[in-house]
């Protein structure tokens, strides 16, 4: 019998060797429509892929696929690990205090944007609103939710007081997203992160609160504004286990929390909740 601490990253003695959250992440009709639409682009790519103008159709239909820093505009896609994975290096290099914890949400990464782009021969900038999934630009309005939710919530109205450059990333929730496990009726986007292009750089914590407070944004549900790690991993995980009560009067089993560091929003890490892991 292998005797094991509590907190013991397991992954190689129980085989596992990858774990894909994403698929966690498309609901079951969402992933069926996918299904049927790649049997159709499959038969329209064998016929008409050798030509420019379907090139250039399927681009703007299926978006761009973003990856690192995307086209040196976009932000690097956001990836927490698992803090069980890195506590000892964590600690020792970004030290045990200047940290803020928020709710794991169960929802999908969605990103909104103002980029600025050339016509009439690069002399007129036009500022224009766009949408991201986690991986794509969705450069048009494919009748996804990501933009059905950025016409229901007004997101580009929002976004049109921002004279400038500027991507706000956050948690897409609501019906048919992730089995809506908080029985959203409408969608509710909670934003974790807010980047300039122009200086290539996130907000820090303080900057990202007054932007949502000043534009209208709802920012994920803080837990801890003054977070100090403490001596072991197993504490963290047991902070984890937490209920959220998005809706008044329905607790939900959070799917664990996030570590941000209030000055340098890149450094971050996640702890799943062990009693969520269990339920599922």
């Amino acid at each position: 019998m292998i005797k094991l601490e509590i907190g013991t990253d397991v992954t190689e003695i129980l085989g596992i060797t990858k774990i894909v959250e994403d698929l966690a992440d498309i609901d079951k009709s969402e992933q069926e429509v996918e299904d049927t639409r790649g049997k159709i682009e499959t038969f329209l790519d064998s016929k008409l892929l050798r030509y420019k103008f379907y090139r250039k159709f399927k681009k703007r239909l299926n978006g761009e696929k973003l990856k690192g820093s995307w086209d040196n505009w976009f932000p690097s896609t956001s990836d927490e690990t698992n803090i069980q994975n890195l506590w000892t290096k964590f600690v020792e290099r970004n030290g045990r205090t200047g940290y803020y914890t928020s709710l794991k949400l169960e929802g999908q990464n969605f990103s909104i944007y103002n980029r600025y782009t050339c016509s009439t021969f690069g002399f007129v900038k036009k500022l224009n609103f766009g949408i991201c999934s986690h991986y794509k630009n969705l450069i048009t309005d494919d009748g996804s939710h990501f933009w059905n939710a950025a016409k229901r919530l007004d997101l580009q109205k929002k976004l049109s007081k921002i004279d400038s450059e500027i991507v706000v990333r956050g948690e897409l929730m609501g019906p048919k997203i992730c089995g809506n496990i908080y029985g959203l009726t409408e969608y509710r986007f909670f934003v974790f992160e807010v980047y300039d292009p122009k200086e290539k750089r996130l907000y820090t914590f303080d900057e990202m609160v007054y932007f949502c407070q000043a534009f209208g944004f709802e920012i994920v549900p803080i837990i801890d504004f003054d977070y100090t790690l403490p001596e072991t991993v197993h504490e963290v995980l047991e902070y984890s286990n937490r209920k959220d009560e998005l809706v008044p009067g329905k607790l939900v089993q959070s799917e664990g929390i996030i570590i941000r560091h209030k000055d340098n929003m890149k450094i971050s890490t996640k702890a799943k909740s062990p009693v969520y892991l269990a339920k599922k």
